[in-house]
């Protein structure tokens, strides 16, 4: 492709001849300047060659008088002092000294304008483009058929010595050639750089299109012998040809092939990335209604979890209501039984000491037992507790017994009635000291009670733990520690307080902790 045109002074992208039809006319790349000066177009007559030329140099006048240029963006040109321009028609039929004496007169007096000295006009121009004093602005000089109207070696030869001169010079110049030797002239040159225009060998015409970097083919044998020359005239004409020219054409004609592999390699290349970027998109669609179904069907997991979650809770409120009535600490009962144990076996002891023979003591009259009724005091033997009778259901015999802070149903016959007793004979009424078993002493209970950093399921259980010990403790008022946060434990806390049978009524801490803290106020004992 050759050199890249980001540093190139003069650039035309997809620039038209601006006299030919837009319509058909095939746009052309062609820039100047970076690391080269001079551009040497090749390639078959009729090719485009004439075209690109006179493109270059009309839209660099139009550019120079303020004409909008037909050319596509990015498209520069910096401001000329000179633009030459050495056009030929080689279909003239003055194909004699005359077309090169003419060539050549052009081509002196180019060479002549560039050695002179810059005029006022051109010394005003360079100070308005920032150049030295010393320097001139820059000159376009556009050749067609360098060299051309007389001998091919002696031409090729005077080409080369004026393309030579117009480095020197520091000009920006295209010339058209057909000249072999040129070719390999540009390439070897610093600051030369070949171009061609294409040819179609097979349909016979040529495709207009200019390439950087890439020398021209003549093709005049593959063209005779696709238009019907006879193939030996054609191989007899070859076999003429010298023998690094051949060369060098057949060289041109495997660069030219490998060129056209490459683009082939290029195009299927960016067909396959296109349908690659096809697939990527799909897939990123598919992997986000991938991640939009997953995250639905979690959200759908998290709230039939929160569904069944509130179900489970709802029954447990449920399970705690029915059962809050006989609802004891695990520890207070613990307690109890340990220390009903002690007691029990105190009592055995004390009993078997104090144990007089029974001829000694006198019998008590024998009095027909006075059936329990509520508001006795009775001894609740399976649990060893006293309590007193609320109310008693004839029909299956059962009693309701308040011990302490809660209620039990007990059947009759598992009580013992612990109040009065029948007077003995003279008046005199024993006291028969038969010793029952006391409560547990309450446990020592802070009236303040933290549950900062406590997760919603920890509370229930272990809040209701603390409102039966401050019940029993004798606290009336208790501080309930839960902290602001986002209220979600402040929240569960006042559900529980709401329907607890100890809680007479509770409310926001106020000036002692806000929000932070609820003040539950317990039921009378």
């Amino acid at each position: 492709m050759g050199d890249e045109p980001e540093a190139a002074p003069l650039l035309f992208t997809a620039a038209r001849h601006p006299l030919l039809d837009p319509a058909t006319v095939v746009p052309i790349t062609i820039w100047l300047g970076g690391s080269f000066r001079i551009l040497l177009i090749t390639g078959p007559n009729t090719g485009g060659k004439t075209v690109a030329l006179k493109t270059t140099g009309l839209l660099a006048l139009m550019a120079q008088a303020g004409l909008h240029i037909p050319a596509a963006a990015p498209s520069r040109l910096p401001v000329f002092g000179h633009i030459f321009a050495d056009i030929g028609d080689e279909q003239s039929i003055e194909q004699s000294l005359s077309t090169f004496s003419s060539h050549m007169r052009n081509i002196v007096h180019l060479l002549r304008a560039l050695d002179e000295p810059p005029a006022p006009a051109e010394l005003w121009q360079a100070d308005q483009q920032g150049l030295l004093a010393a320097e001139r602005p820059p000159a376009l000089v556009l050749l067609d058929e360098l060299g051309a109207g007389t001998d091919p070696v002696e031409g090729a030869a005077l080409a080369r010595a004026i393309i030579g001169r117009l480095l020197e010079r520091g000009v920006l110049a295209v010339a058209t050639t057909h000249y072999a030797e040129l070719k390999a002239f540009a390439y070897a040159t610093p600051g030369v750089q070949n171009a061609s225009v294409e040819f179609d060998v097979e349909t016979l015409a040529p495709t207009f299109r200019l390439s950087i970097g890439l020398p021209g083919r003549s093709n005049a044998l593959a063209i005779a012998s696709r238009l019907g020359l006879d193939p030996e005239l054609v191989e007899r004409a070859r076999a003429t040809i010298d023998r690094k020219d051949a060369q060098v054409e057949d060289l041109l004609a495997g660069i030219h092939r490998e060129r056209e592999a490459a683009a082939a390699a290029l195009q299927r290349a960016e067909a396959l990335r296109e349908d690659a970027e096809k697939y990527r998109d799909r897939l990123e669609h598919e992997l986000r209604s991938l991640d939009q179904r997953r995250e639905a069907e979690a959200a759908a997991a998290r709230e039939e979890l929160e569904a069944e979650l509130r179900e489970a809770r709802l029954q447990l409120k449920r399970l705690r209501d029915d059962f809050r009535s006989v609802s004891l600490s695990r520890e207070w009962l613990e307690q109890a039984e340990q220390r009903l144990a002690t007691t029990s076996e105190q009592v055995k002891q004390a009993v078997a000491r104090k144990r007089e023979p029974a001829a000694a003591l006198p019998r008590p009259a024998v009095q027909a037992p006075r059936p329990l009724q509520p508001g006795d005091t009775v001894l609740v033997r399976p649990v060893g507790l006293k309590g007193e009778i609320v109310s008693i259901d004839p029909d299956d015999g059962s009693a309701q017994v308040q011990v302490g802070g809660f209620r039990m149903s007990v059947d009759l016959r598992e009580l013992t009635r612990e109040k009065g007793a029948p007077e003995a004979a003279g008046g005199r009424r024993e006291e028969r000291t038969e010793r029952g078993v006391a409560l547990p002493a309450a446990p020592e209970v802070a009236m303040s009670f933290d549950m900062r950093g406590w997760r919603a399921h920890e509370v229930g259980e272990r809040l209701d733990r603390y409102l039966n010990d401050a019940y029993l403790a004798g606290l009336h008022q208790v501080r309930l520690i839960h902290g602001k946060g986002t209220g979600a434990l402040r929240q569960v806390v006042r559900d529980v307080l709401q329907h607890h049978p100890l809680v007479a009524s509770f409310g926001s801490g106020g000036q002692d902790g806000g929000d932070g803290v609820t003040v539950a106020n317990l039921v009378e004992r």
